[in-house]
């Protein structure tokens, strides 16, 4: 960071009123859907006995999965902290394979759910949307879940650090 920029932070905390962080607590609804203790189920501990390598097929049921119940990512980030490493470059196909297309309440819900991924498959789920983002163009293609920087989960939101995908919570 330069020191001009530093010179402003400082200079803003100092003004009266001013605080380093204006947010507001998240609804309870959204807190308790949001469970960062979600245990994943036999079914879907199954899917890393029968895909020791990862692979496609993992990718195609953890996003058959999270298509059709975005709840489900949460069980899906559980079941990752579980993976090996080819298990859970496989899952974070799977879960961006489920974002593409997703309605913005699904997006809501797995977006919700990635806040609580180990730093592994957080950085490979942002590296795939940052991947995404440049095949498109550098456009997000008219999508309202794909969108540059500022916030939310990836290299530029709260969750990383600098320019960068997002899955917009809107």
């Amino acid at each position: 960071m330069s020191r001009a920029a530093v010179s402003f932070l400082l200079a803003a905390l100092m003004l009266p009123g001013a605080t380093a962080v204006d947010a507001k607590p998240a609804p309870r609804q959204q807190q308790a859907t949001n469970s960062c203790d979600a245990a994943p189920p036999a079914s879907l501990k199954d899917l890393l006995h029968a895909n020791p390598n990862g692979g496609d097929a993992l990718s195609a049921a953890i996003a058959d999965a999270v298509r059709g119940d975005a709840s489900a990512a949460a069980a899906v980030i559980a079941l990752a902290k579980m993976a090996n490493p080819e298990q859970k470059a496989a899952i974070a196909i799977g879960l961006v394979r489920a974002l593409q297309g997703a309605d913005p309440d699904k997006a809501r819900v797995i977006k919700a759910a990635l806040g609580c991924s180990d730093p592994v498959t957080g950085a490979m789920v942002a590296s795939l949307q940052n991947q995404n983002y440049a095949e498109a163009g550098g456009s997000n293609g008219g999508s309202t879940f794909f969108s540059p920087g500022g916030g939310g989960f990836g290299p530029g939101g709260a969750l990383g650090g600098g320019g960068g995908i997002f899955v917009s919570p809107n």
